[in-house]
């Protein structure tokens, strides 16, 4: 239970596809209530998704995959046509939460690598060309890791290990620490990610060993590089504080 809380109460908070839907709020209230509404509910929907896996568990005692369980429920028990309902009612959530990820792993490649790095004078074509292919790639990749790993709980811990242990420390650390730099977070990101996969080599899925030990690498490279780099540029610090105090409204 604690190793679940430290994956997806710290990976949430985080994760790049709920932001993507902060930054369309028209303003500061509107993103703090839509987000304890949603924080409030993913809390009733947990113990909801708990209390149907007990219920399965008393009921269809002889499932073998876990990961069945909830659809063995609803096909055994619900009537036909609402079952159908049902079912189809999971694969558009998976689809929803599918499609976020993609778009947002899609979004951060073509502007933070594609963007900056290789093409910097792109197009809005040639943007959205990119973006393409990204998702198509990246989507075949996930298919394929999700039938390689065949097990939803790990997948979800796989995923949760690296966003919780390599990314959770430095986007607090911005949000949070006048001194923090850039070369502090990338610094933390890669080495927690090297710690993290590695842990999961030694220690399993099932531990959470990976994930304490990334936080504490983490935080550790994030607080050492970014004190040896220095702050950054007060004017400059000036302005990202204002822009914080004083967001521009969306009409």
């Amino acid at each position: 239970m604690f190793t679940y809380f430290l994956l997806y109460f710290l990976g949430i908070m985080i994760g790049q596809d709920i932001w993507q839907r902060v930054f369309t709020a028209d303003g500061p209230r509107t993103a703090r209530v839509g987000n304890v509404t949603t924080g409030a509910y993913a809390v009733v929907y947990g113990i909801a998704t708990a209390l149907l896996g007990m219920i399965a568990l008393v009921l269809f005692p002889a499932v073998e995959n876990p990961d069945l369980a909830l659809p063995t429920m609803v096909l055994e028990i619900v009537p036909v046509g609402l079952s159908g309902l049902i079912l189809a009612g999971f694969i558009s959530a998976m689809m929803s939460t599918a499609d976020s990820a993609l778009l947002a792993s899609s979004t951060l490649f073509t502007n933070d690598v594609y963007r900056r790095f290789v093409d910097p004078d792109a197009s809005d074509e040639t943007y959205t060309r990119t973006s393409r292919a990204t998702i198509v790639v990246l989507g075949a990749g996930m298919i394929w890791a999700a039938v390689w790993i065949g097990d939803v709980v790990n997948a979800l811990t796989l995923a949760y290990n690296l966003l919780t242990g390599a990314i959770f420390v430095p986007i607090l650390g911005a949000f949070f620490w006048k001194g923090a730099t850039w070369q502090g977070a990338l610094a933390s990101i890669v080495l927690s990610a090297a710690v993290v996969v590695a842990s999961m080599a030694a220690y399993g899925f099932g531990s959470n060993l990976p994930i304490l030990y990334g936080l504490a690498s983490s935080l550790a490279a994030f607080i050492v590089v970014s004190l040896l780099t220095g702050p950054p540029p007060r004017e400059k610090l000036e302005r990202w504080l204002e822009s914080i105090r004083s967001p521009p409204s969306i009409e």
